[in-house]
């Protein structure tokens, strides 16, 4: 968009024409994958619909101005299919997010570009930017952020995978809505503290409740755990494994040698963040079940191999957080090469907003793979993943998620067709 810009401000035809074909392709990658790469952004999608506000007000070129109301129309539906107006969020997952919760700067955008049709209750700060990139939301996106409609339950295909230049896995996003609480995952993603694969809100009296999958070394998250994962309504089925030529604090800034790390603590933690006074939780042998807001959460620990080291799980309670903690391993610092390891991997369930008490889980392992399935009435989950450390391209292209017995990107297709 800068580009086109600069390119009509100063009659530069190659920086226009440039500019062009950058838009051409962005579009033409949104219809092939139907998404964009930073899907569900909290941080970037807000951001994008600043850049076009200003490039609609600088540009004549009526080519242009139409892609970029393309672009913004892409923008401001994937953030009302996700917007909960009675918790204030943006549903999950989110391909990248800086913070858990949903930042004011981003309600005001949203309040400015409905141009007076929706007022949020919070303290409004004008400044100089936000006076000159005031969004644009198209008017039928507007009913969501006034609360008039619930968003829809989604379960979509967002990027189908590439090669060149960039690598990128194939990936599918599943949003689910309640009335009472939203759920989404990613079916497979590395868990770098910028990513939200797994990621709840829950309504709360005050303010809403948020839940996360999270995988700390010394307190930090560590970007080479990759989480795999299939969800259906509110049950997800999950399993983490580790990949051998990631990151520790970044995905690519840092990244691990040898496979080893050295370590004081490291863990695997179901977090749930808000107003911890009113959380009641039940310890069982290998579960714990949780009431958040009169909504009912179960965790469920299938099974974790870290080596030789022993599997053990502590829940902490603060004014801040309630953790659910599966440790493996805590103690003196010390090198632990997880790469070494023939098993490294720990599978979950979780259930949110109903238990079921019919429910059938399993663990195997079948050659390479950890192979775990839920079943309950006529609904199944099922993951073939991993069962020790490899690369992560490996990683992301050899596990294997079902529902209901079929494949999942099959799955999704049949959805899809049906629609």
């Amino acid at each position: 968009l800068l580009l086109i810009a600069t390119g009509e401000t100063l009659k530069n035809k190659r920086y226009f024409d440039y500019g062009i074909d950058k838009l051409e392709r962005f579009l033409g990658f949104y219809k092939f994958h139907g998404a964009v790469f930073e899907y569900n952004s909290p941080c970037y999608t807000p951001l994008i619909t600043r850049d076009v506000g200003t490039f609609l007000k600088l540009v004549k070129d009526e080519r242009a101005k139409k892609m970029a109301e393309m672009v913004n129309d892409i923008c401001w539906k994937m953030i009302a299919e996700h917007f909960r107006y009675d918790m204030m969020q943006l549903a999950g997952p989110h391909s990248r997010a800086y913070t858990d919760m949903l930042s004011d700067d981003v309600l005001y955008g949203i309040e400015l570009a409905c141009e007076g049709e929706v007022s949020f209750d919070f303290e409004k700060k004008d400044d100089i930017e936000t006076f000159w990139t005031k969004p644009y939301c198209p008017p039928k996106y507007r009913k969501y952020f006034r609360g008039e409609v619930l968003p829809k339950s989604t379960e979509k295909l967002i990027m189908r995978g590439f090669n060149y230049p960039y690598f990128a896995f194939a990936q599918t996003a599943t949003t689910y809505h309640d009335e009472r609480f939203t759920l989404g995952t990613f079916n497979r993603e590395e868990l770098w503290n910028q990513r939200r694969p797994l990621l709840g809100y829950i309504k709360g009296e005050h303010s809403p409740y948020c839940v996360r999958v999270r995988c700390l070394h010394d307190g930090y998250d560590f970007s080479s755990a990759v989480l795999h994962c299939v969800q259906k309504e509110g049950n997800v089925l999950g399993n983490i494994n580790f990949s051998r030529d990631r990151g520790d604090t970044h995905i690519g800034l840092d990244l691990v040698k040898d496979t080893t790390i050295e370590a004081e603590d490291l863990r695997i933690i179901f977090e749930v963040v808000g107003d911890t006074e009113k959380i009641n939780y039940k310890v069982n042998d290998e579960s714990v079940e949780i009431n958040i807001g009169n909504v009912p959460v179960k965790i469920t620990h299938i099974c974790t191999h870290f080596g030789d080291y022993p599997i053990t799980h502590t829940t902490e309670k603060t004014d801040e957080y309630f953790r659910y903690s599966i440790v493996l391993y805590s103690g003196e610092k010390k090198k632990i090469n997880f790469g070494a390891m023939e098993k490294v991997i720990s599978a979950f369930f979780i259930e949110m907003g109903k238990i079921s008490k019919s429910s059938k889980i399993k663990a195997e392992f079948d050659g390479d793979y950890l192979k775990t399935v839920w079943e309950t009435g006529g609904d199944s989950l099922e993951l073939h993943t991993l069962k020790s450390a490899h690369p992560f391209k490996v990683n992301m292209y050899e596990d294997k998620q079902y529902i209901n017995g079929e494949e999942l990107f099959t799955y999704l297709d049949s959805i899809e067709i049906q629609k």
